[in-house]
């Protein structure tokens, strides 16, 4: 999305923009993500790669049908990259929280033990 709106000619400002809708983004999702995980870590992955996905695909989807598609620098990071980012910080809570409760859901030991004599 960076390089769609570098190439729609908008400035270097934007950058700023892409930097403040992540950091917006993390800051709302991270705690109801969290909350969501301690229920079902493995949901809130596929939750959060089914929305990056369609978000993906809709970008993708209108540049290609209409390339004329033209809005202000606002629109790519306000409102595409911030649900982007949304959806990465739920997969990003739902990986982790998975792979610490894996080994008490396995059985598998939580430590290994060294080889040392």
């Amino acid at each position: 999305m960076v390089v769609l709106a570098q190439q729609r000619g908008e400035s270097a400002a934007l950058l700023g923009g892409f930097v403040v809708a992540s950091g917006l983004a993390s800051a709302i999702s991270a705690s109801v993500w969290g909350f969501m995980a301690d229920a079902s870590s493995r949901q809130v992955m596929i939750l959060g790669g089914g929305m990056a996905a369609a978000v993906c695909l809709f970008v993708a989807g209108l540049t290609l049908l209409d390339p004329s598609w033209r809005v202000g620098g606002w629109f790519y990071p306000g409102a595409f990259f911030f649900v982007l980012a949304i959806a990465h910080s739920g997969v990003r809570i739902g990986r982790k929280t998975y792979l610490v409760t894996w080994p008490r859901a396995t059985g598998a030991p939580t430590t290994r033990r060294s080889a040392t004599p």
